[in-house]
């Protein structure tokens, strides 16, 4: 007999902090500190090695030329280059072809190495076998530049279960969202104040509107 276990992972439902598959967030993370942190020029970076998930090595996300937003998205090592040119600011504009066909991004990109990390089988057996879910673990990142190495830990990436973004910065990836929209500015900063208020609104065709660009 096999005993089933029901298990309810809607109260884990946790908001992205970069425009990326969630894998990849450890390693921007990592690459995002160790740039900022050492004032590193991306024109110096000698090679970036991220330690992740095994499914970053999948078909689908192992590809090294990115043709479109999707591609963008997904290829660990576009994420990383990513990282070290715009880490501190996350915006749709990753995705554009204007960034992803940037030739400085190419060429950093053949400096990338992705590999498993040394923790991850262990880490998914042992959720699994406790009813979570299991994607995000302690990420390995090391960039060398200038000669030098800098290695970095990132046990739970921003926005993940562990470090979750704050209102404050929900709010801002909002702002910064909708800057790429034709929402007027009035309207984004009246839908954010509605959005807190959600349970005290009887249509929700109230903020709808808000959230278009038909000012009729």
């Amino acid at each position: 007999m096999v005993a089933w276990v029901k298990v309810w992972h809607v109260p884990e439902v946790w908001f992205k902090a970069y425009p990326s598959c969630g894998l990849n967030h450890g390693g921007i993370d990592g690459v995002n500190r160790i740039v900022q942190d050492n004032a590193i020029d991306p024109e110096d970076i000698e090679e970036i090695i991220y330690k992740g998930s095994p499914n970053l090595l999948t078909a689908s996300r192992s590809q090294r030329e990115i043709k479109n937003c999707e591609d963008s998205q997904f290829s660990p090592a576009f994420a990383m280059v990513l990282a070290a040119y715009y880490g501190r600011k996350p915006s749709p504009a990753w995705q554009l072809p204007a960034t992803f066909k940037d030739h400085k991004m190419r060429e950093l990109m053949k400096k990338v190495r992705i590999e498993v990390h040394p923790e991850a089988e262990a880490q998914i057996t042992n959720a699994a076998k406790a009813g979570k879910l299991q994607g995000y673990f302690g990420s390995t990142v090391e960039i060398t530049a200038g000669g030098r190495k800098f290695v970095t830990e990132v046990a739970n990436a921003k926005g993940t279960p562990g470090n979750l973004l704050t209102d404050e910065e929900l709010v801002e990836k909002f702002r910064v969202n909708a800057d790429f929209s034709s929402i007027r500015s009035d309207k984004v900063e009246k839908a954010i104040e509605m959005i807190f208020k959600l349970d005290e609104i009887d249509d929700i065709t109230q903020l709808m509107k808000l959230l278009t660009v038909d000012d009729t």
